[in-house]
């Protein structure tokens, strides 16, 4: 029960910011061209492959360490302070290295992106804010503080959208208006995360022993986040140079309507992630209890996906309907890019869930490797495809990709764990 009304609150929070996005679509794609539109997907998707970088993916070490460490009692707390402080410490020296690489090298990368050095600098400002964001989400969420991490969610959400607002309709009506907002709303709230970290007693000084840790369960994860970036968002730089960027913007469109589905899914992971990881620390005695738990860990995927299945198939049937009174005229395709985008996306969900497995075993090092043969797989069906059917053989690469990674992961669970996928126990609900 308690888990559950954690997954209603996360679920809330989501829905809200996801709201901020969906409410400025109608507005964005009526004030600015399709073509300014794609500039803005096209610096949502630089921000993403340059997460992959900033921080170095160490957030999913602290929120290991928190379980871990919470019951070592004061040096429990310690180490997990330091540890935090080494995150931002890491956070530091790659945004640096990063920025000097997008100064040095940015106008090579303008024919690519369609994005000016200016526009790529706000990405790598923004990623980096978003860093410590979710820093101090992932305290919220392994301390079960779901309404603390939907207050801080929420209130980025909203700054984004008054910003944007503000800066498009009165200041700058472009695409540099809507990065701008993006960029200020993100900095505003990473201050505030920051601020609330210290005076929580959260940060200290990084140790040897806190960077060795962050570094091992994050740099493994630096392949596997670059080859997220593959499969969720190199699409838009394959649209752009075999069509333009005007379909990046029609693309961009459907894949937002579609991304309702995923915030939904991220919702309930949020409660999902710390119950597995509960879970599985309490079911590594011997052999029988490893199996019975991994029985009890099946049962639970099964249900929680079951869920994201469904409404992949309420958005398939749904979504063209109402493409045409959200949108406009304009993105009229836009409507036949939806079920093929939600089939994509409820395969995420299914990776989404399946995943908290192998980040408990700190399997990542494999999961790497495999999400970057599966981002070159993606690369290629990109390359066969978009040529010749344009947007939509961008989505089907996407749900094509997609499938090959739950089927991948699934089986790399089953290597870590002894998760029992033909015999699942549905008796032990989520606690």
């Amino acid at each position: 029960m308690k888990a559950r009304r954690a997954s209603l609150v996360y679920l809330a929070a989501n829905l809200a910011a996801a709201a901020v996005p969906f409410t400025m679509l109608p507005v964005l794609v009526r004030l600015i061209d399709k073509a300014e539109y794609g500039q803005v997907a096209i610096f949502q998707a630089f921000v993403n492959m340059t997460l992959a970088i900033v921080g170095v993916n160490t957030v999913g070490a602290v929120k290991r360490h928190y379980f871990v460490a919470r019951n070592d009692g004061a040096s429990g707390e310690a180490s997990y302070a330091h540890l935090i402080g080494t995150t931002l410490a890491i956070l530091a020296a790659s945004f640096a290295l990063s920025f000097v690489v997008v100064l040095a090298f940015g106008r090579w990368l303008v024919p690519l992106t369609g994005l000016d050095t200016r526009a790529l600098t706000f990405g790598l400002v923004f990623a980096a804010a978003s860093f410590v964001v979710n820093l101090r989400l992932a305290d919220y969420q392994v301390r079960g503080r779901a309404a603390a991490f939907g207050i801080m969610q929420v209130g980025m959400a909203l700054a984004n959208l008054l910003l944007s607002l503000i800066i498009v309709l009165w200041f700058l009506r472009s695409a540099e208006g809507r990065i701008l907002g993006v960029t200020l709303s993100g900095v505003a709230v990473a201050a505030i995360a920051l601020v609330s970290l210290a005076r929580a007693g959260l940060i200290r000084w990084p140790v040897r022993a806190a960077v060795k840790e962050a570094l091992a369960f994050g740099l493994p994860l630096v392949p596997h986040a670059l080859g997220m970036f593959l499969l969720a968002s190199a699409d838009r730089f394959f649209i752009k140079t075999y069509v333009g960027l005007a379909e990046v913007g029609v693309y961009a469109a459907a894949v937002q309507i579609s991304f309702l589905l995923r915030v939904v899914n991220d919702a309930m992971n949020k409660s999902f992630q710390p119950w597995v990881f509960d879970r599985l620390s309490r079911g590594n005695d011997t052999a029988d209890t490893r199996l019975d738990t991994g029985r009890v860990v099946v049962g639970a995927f099964y249900r929680i996906g079951a869920v994201s299945v469904v409404m992949a198939g309420f958005l398939a049937l749904s979504g063209p309907f109402f493409i045409p009174i959200l949108l406009g005229a304009g993105y009229a395709d836009a409507a036949g890019l939806i079920p093929i985008l939600a089939l994509g996306t409820a395969f995420h969900g299914l990776y989404l869930y399946l995943i908290n497995v192998l980040l408990y075993t700190r399997r990542t090092s494999a999961l790497a490797s495999t999400t970057i043969v599966l981002g070159l797989i993606n690369l290629g069906l990109l390359f066969l495809l978009v040529p010749r059917w344009g947007a939509q053989g961008a989505a089907w690469a996407f749900a094509i990709a997609s499938l090959m990674r739950v089927l991948t992961v699934g089986g790399l669970c089953r290597k870590a764990w002894p998760l029992s996928w033909t015999k699942p126990r549905f008796s032990v609900s989520p606690q």
